[in-house]
């Protein structure tokens, strides 16, 4: 049974990860992710993030809003509760968004425990946050 045909990683696919998969196409917030999301997290426009092959989000508690874009490149670990955010406002009017780079997370790399990446960063390869 195939829940994600686009995600290339086929490691995610125990029984755990299906029966996840499955409540994930049938209820909650992130049934148009692409690629199997914990219960806990939440994935704000996937069709902007490029996802690598590892499926950000599958840690309990994380926030993913790829509304400027977000490109993840192989092999990026995501911890739990980690942020990625790539749209911001505008310092003088907080109820506009501003257009900014989208994020980018080069390969191999890993973002631990609770932490937060801001829209415009560009992290390189190797890099522990």
């Amino acid at each position: 049974m195939m829940l994600f045909p686009k995600f290339k990683n086929k490691r995610y696919y125990t029984l755990t990860g299906l029966l996840g998969g499955i409540r994930q196409r049938l209820v909650g917030a992130n049934k148009t992710v692409p690629w199997p999301v914990h219960f806990t997290s939440l994935v704000k426009s996937p069709e902007k993030i490029q996802p690598g092959t590892k499926a950000p989000g599958s840690a309990i508690g994380c926030y993913i809003d790829g509304r400027n874009g977000i490109i993840i490149e192989e092999n990026v670990w995501t911890g739990p509760r980690v942020s990625i955010i790539s749209q911001n406002h505008a310092n003088d009017d907080y109820y506009s968004y501003v257009q900014e780079q989208p994020i980018i997370i080069r390969k191999n790399s890993l973002l631990a425990t609770n932490c937060v990446i801001l829209s415009g960063v560009e992290l390189g390869e190797h890099t522990i946050v």
